[in-house]
């Protein structure tokens, strides 16, 4: 008796585990901003210090871009005896597509990396406590990278 409740529920496991239906989830794109504060060091790895200073926060409006790539690298984060080297996802320039608000996306892939640091000839390189996300624009069929909070499954 306690074999065949094994059994069956082993069965039930089984079947509950592979639907064999591969499902995408779509999304829409959305602006992004985030709170950068100098005093929490750059990217995810945070001041071991006497902590951040709030009112040092500074609201940052993220651009709406996709590139076509990007590149993990390892970069010193932190500040002082708290600086180590965390894996940044670089991306570099304008990217290969500007969005607007409301995109219809499919998420394809979600980036490994915590922190961005976006690199802009001209400019100084900015680093954010944000991921990547892959996606592909739905009416035009484009794929490319874009920041994680731009990308809205919640929003349908």
């Amino acid at each position: 008796m306690i074999n065949k409740f094994f059994i069956v529920l082993i069965i039930l496991i089984s079947l509950g585990c592979t639907s064999g239906v591969a499902t995408s989830k779509t999304a829409v794109l959305v602006e992004a901003t985030i709170i950068t504060n100098p005093t929490r060091g750059a990217g995810a790895v945070a001041d071991r210090g006497s902590g951040p200073r709030k009112e040092l926060d500074r609201e940052v409006n993220l651009p709406n871009i996709i590139w076509s790539d990007f590149e993990y690298r390892r970069i010193a984060a932190g500040r002082g005896f708290a600086q180590t080297q965390a894996e940044f996802c670089v991306v570099e320039g304008d990217g290969v597509a500007d969005f607007k608000e409301g995109t219809k996306v499919e998420i394809l892939e979600e980036a490994r990396c915590m922190n961005v640091l976006h690199q802009n000839e001209g400019k100084s390189p900015s680093k954010y406590v944000i991921g990547l996300t892959k996606v592909k624009i739905l009416d035009s069929g484009a794929i490319g990278w874009t920041w994680s909070k731009s990308v809205s499954s919640s929003s349908q």
